[in-house]
């Protein structure tokens, strides 16, 4: 009889002990799928998270007539880790018939602060809420321009109107209003002002095509230490504030690192204590099948033949308990998605989501620890098969 057979034939016979068996392999992939759901959520969420945290590099200058050149953005954007740029500028001007507040007399020599971004919904004040915008839209257009509510009410304006600027070189040029902003509840430090407009039209009015510098977004939140080093040795020789923005990134990511870590040793354990639980469990076994043994020896079976027939029957246990865990793996996963987010105890972006689904790389990995027990339990409960002749394997009965 082949050995296949003789396993699936032992098998149904020794219902009792199959089932043990099957129980210690039930609790070893438990862990072992919980384990591996647990370390792809980490990685499916420190993707997501290193995508959408905004961990970046600010570029300031501390000269401002000497700002960062499109040409110096260009060769940081080279940078390996950089992924995009949100470049901002910012100039004195004068508002050419002005009204100050309060009084309604023409001050034509009142200082204001124009500011401008490529982006305003990624950075800045408009981003963190410090100012809200209240009536129209954010500079789109090179020309639009946002202004304060108190100097908007003061001077009668409407959005669609006309204004015009003075730069300091006394040459006038015209913009257009396109939205009002007021300061954000708990930020009452922040300027009423200050007008918002375009980097392009503050290029326009400085007469130059450079910038007050830029917020260097990177691809990979874990090299921005080495990102900010090479962007200061690019840098080293002008005047330039460079610092790092990835408190979110590090918040998120030192929970979920740590529970990688441990899912990961949980793994080993477990594989460990499976491996090491089931080679006792068959040597037990083989201690009652030795007369089983010394039968298919005397018939002529060779050794590679009973060996054969033990990986079958651990194998096929394996395998059945192995596809129900499989079916169990979409019940698994909303419990350790709701164990993680109570964890880490932080509210991830609004932006970041994902959806957890086992790759055909964790099947596998699965796979491969389930061989690897049943290969090390199955050698090491039959190595004294190894060593004994069929003579004494039969005298030994006696």
């Amino acid at each position: 009889m082949q050995f296949y057979r003789r396993a699936i034939k032992y098998i149904s016979r020794r219902k009792g002990k199959s089932l043990i068996l099957g129980c210690v392999f039930a609790i070893f992939i438990f862990i072992s799928l919980s384990g591996i759901i647990v370390i792809r959520m980490m990685d499916e969420m420190l993707a997501e998270l290193s995508a959408n945290s905004h961990a970046n590099i600010g570029v300031f200058t501390t000269d401002f007539s000497n700002g960062i050149s499109e040409s110096e953005i260009s060769v940081i954007l080279e940078i390996e880790n950089i992924g995009f740029v949100n470049r901002s500028n910012r100039l004195t001007v004068v508002f050419d018939g002005f009204l100050e507040i309060g009084t309604g007399e023409p001050v034509q020599n009142a200082e204001f602060h124009i500011i401008g971004m490529d982006d305003y919904e990624l950075d800045g004040p408009f981003f963190t809420h410090a100012k809200q915008l209240i009536e129209g839209l954010l500079p789109i257009q090179v020309g639009d321009v946002v202004v304060g509510e108190a100097i908007y009410l003061a001077n009668n304006w409407n959005v669609g109107d006309a204004i015009a600027f003075i730069n300091y070189t006394g040459e006038s040029k015209n913009a257009t209003i396109s939205g009002v902003f007021r300061i954000g509840p708990g930020s009452e430090r922040e300027t009423p002002f200050a007008v918002y407009a375009t980097t392009e039209f503050i290029s326009e009015l400085q007469g130059g095509n450079f910038f007050n510098g830029g917020v260097f977004y990177v691809k990979n939140p874990h090299e921005i230490t080495l990102t900010k080093e090479l962007v200061e040795d690019f840098l080293s020789e002008k005047n330039y504030s460079i610092s790092i923005s990835d408190g979110l990134f590090r918040q998120m990511s030192a929970p979920l690192g740590s529970i990688q870590s441990m899912a990961q040793l949980i793994l080993v354990i477990s594989a460990l204590a499976s491996g090491l639980v089931t080679s006792l469990f068959l040597s037990l076994w083989m201690r009652e099948r030795r007369k089983e043994v010394a039968l298919l020896l005397s018939l002529g079976e060779n050794k590679i033949g009973i060996i054969s027939q033990r990986f079958f029957e651990i194998a096929s246990l394996f395998a059945v308990v192995f596809l129900v865990g499989l079916m169990a793996v979409g019940f698994l996963s909303p419990v350790f998605e709701s164990l993680i987010y109570g964890y880490i105890a932080v509210e991830m972006p609004e932006n970041v989501h994902f959806a957890f689904v086992l790759a055909g790389e964790d099947a596998l990995r699965m796979v491969g620890m389930g061989a690897t027990v049943v290969f090390v339990s199955v050698f090491a409960s039959n190595l004294g098969l190894f060593r004994v002749t069929p003579r004494f394997m039969l005298a030994s009965l006696d």
